[in-house]
């Protein structure tokens, strides 16, 4: 009676790890996912900073393929790309803000909080002629 109690507790014990580890390996998951989303959005945004003021035209937000490792990944992402014209504040020179953003559906389908950077790119000084 005492071993075969033993053996049930031991059996329970051993369904409640195989849950743990499951959803450790889950959340691992998400997090590689926000860590090559958020690496992708980084990497997009570096090189619409490094084209010039007047090649970063406004611009609604608009789809963009996604990386090939995002897509291996997260199948489901898709990435948006703004640029806006900032306003404020008013006594420095235009600016143009730039944002990226990375969304995805996860397994279930359900929608993922997306990973988005932004940045602000200043319109250069005119040079004063001496």
């Amino acid at each position: 009676m005492e071993l075969a109690a033993a053996g049930v507790v031991l059996v329970a014990c051993l369904a409640l790890f195989a849950q743990i580890l499951f959803l450790v390996g889950k959340q691992e998951r998400a997090a590689e996912a926000r860590q090559v989303a958020l690496r992708t959005a980084a990497n997009r945004l570096e090189t619409l900073l490094a084209k010039n003021w007047d090649e970063l035209t406004v611009t609604e937000p608009t789809a963009e393929a996604a990386s090939a490792e995002v897509l291996a990944l997260i199948p489901s992402a898709t990435m948006s790309v703004q640029v806006s014209l900032a306003t404020e504040p008013v006594d420095q020179p235009p600016a143009k803000q730039i944002r990226v953003e990375v969304s995805w559906t996860d397994s279930a389908g359900a929608f993922v909080q997306p990973v988005g950077l932004s940045a602000w790119k200043h319109q250069p000084r005119p040079e004063a002629n001496e």
